[in-house]
């Protein structure tokens, strides 16, 4: 299901960020946003316009509604963004609505952005977020990259069927003849990190701007047993092409003996797990095997432990990842993907190297800068929740994550743990 999501927001103030920001969080789902930019339509009143498209069959309604009270129609008698919220609410078609956290930092700054709107303007707009509060559950967020975290829950939420999609899914693993109700591993790698999910497309988006798309690496890391493994089976995933020829793949671990942690020793296992004819001695020599495996298919390389590299993170870039898109280019036929898994946090000295921009969005994206996804840190109740309800009814799976949270405290390892475990499930 690809759902169509409305974009409610006034313009004004929140062209700069927030709406860009809900647009590129509903296209990087996969949904379709419907939104004034990018709209294709004839000249048409405004008003009429807007009415039409929550009309539509299939339509969802995503509102961020601030302190501006945006423009108001004579026929209307209200604003644009409060008659939309009305349709849709009359309607009943499924509906998100965002709100700044009245003591954030960013509503300050969206305060000043309306401050030059008439008092009266004013007082209706602070009515009508009063009201939508009394009549609907609201999400507060406190920053723009909360609105992006928040929104894509939402609307992957949405294209997972919403409630019906979940409730047929539930039946379907209770039904009959089922052997097993324990997830498989594909099922529990997709639990929260929507972050880390967020920053990886987000990355590749800003690659893809600037034509280096087809080579890339992404670093996960955080304190041991955090997850890395199941974060980087669920990247893989997320950024495999869709069709073409089957991708080389090989995954290769950082050895505890000095002589397996150099990059002699990474360049060898390399060189045997790609079937190389030749083991290479320098990152150039692999860079120019991995160039020729392009030309046939995509190559994804996983390297583990990467704690363990002498010289650790800054080494592995200078020796090894900088040669080798020196060597490979941009230009390729096919797509190069490294994973890297640290069993540490990345320290503050490593980001100049690191293209970090959702951390920072004024850092340059570049190929030769591995993508630094959101440390990773033990999972939240909520989020146990949000996954459960895809496979157990959502009354159940509030029970549910309460237990698994109790017992686990959000420790990725121990929460992987229980949820492979039959005893879970019976």
């Amino acid at each position: 299901m690809t759902p169509r999501v409305f974009v409610s927001a006034t313009s004004e103030d929140l062209k700069a960020d927030c709406r860009p920001t809900i647009i590129q969080a509903i296209q990087l789902c996969e949904a379709v946003a419907v939104t004034m930019e990018l709209w294709d339509t004839d000249f048409v009143n405004a008003v009429i316009l807007c009415q039409q498209k929550l009309l539509d069959t299939g339509i969802h309604y995503i509102g961020l509604l601030a302190y501006r009270h945006g423009l108001t129609p004579p026929e209307l008698g209200k604003s644009i963004t409060e008659a939309e919220f009305d349709w849709a609410y009359a309607q009943s078609v499924p509906m998100a609505v965002f709100m700044p956290h009245p003591q954030s930092l960013f509503a300050l700054e969206l305060k000043a952005r309306a401050a030059n709107q008439a008092d009266a303007e004013a007082r209706a707009q602070a009515e009508f977020c009063q009201r939508v509060r009394g009549i609907a559950a609201v999400q507060d967020f406190q920053s723009v990259p909360e609105l992006a975290i928040r929104v894509t829950r939402c609307v992957m939420r949405w294209s997972q069927g919403g409630l019906l999609g979940i409730a047929a899914r539930a039946q379907a693993a209770l039904a009959p003849g089922r052997q097993s109700r324990v997830p498989r591993d594909d099922e529990i790698v997709q639990l929260g990190r929507v972050w880390q999910m967020t920053q990886t497309l987000f990355a590749l988006d800003r690659l893809r701007a600037t034509g280096q798309a087809n080579v890339a690496c992404f670093v996960v890391h955080g304190p041991p047993a955090r997850g890395q493994r199941e974060l980087l089976s669920r990247l893989r995933s997320l950024v495999k092409a869709p069709d073409g020829p089957q991708a080389r793949a090989c995954s290769v671990s950082i050895g505890v003996l000095w002589r397996e942690a150099s990059l002699a020793g990474l360049l060898k296992a390399l060189g045997a797990e790609l079937g190389l004819d030749q083991v290479p001695t320098t990152a150039t020599e692999l860079g120019e095997g991995l160039k020729t495996a392009l030309e046939a298919s995509d190559v994804t390389i996983e390297i583990r432990d990467l704690q363990r590299y002498g010289g650790a993170l800054p080494a592995f870039v200078e020796q090894f990842w900088r040669p080798v898109v020196e060597t490979i280019g941009y230009a390729t036929r096919h797509r190069l993907r490294v994973f890297l898994a640290l069993d540490e946090p990345v320290r503050a000295e490593w980001e100049p190297l690191l293209s970090m921009p959702l951390a920072n969005p004024a850092t340059e994206v570049s190929a030769v800068k591995p993508i630094c996804v959101a440390e990773l840190a033990d999972f939240t109740e909520q989020e146990i929740a949000d996954w459960l309800r895809g496979r157990l009814p959502a009354a159940d799976a509030e029970v549910v994550a309460e237990v698994l949270f109790a017992e686990t405290q959000g420790h990725p390892q121990l929460l992987y743990t229980r949820l492979r475990d039959e005893a879970t499930w019976a």
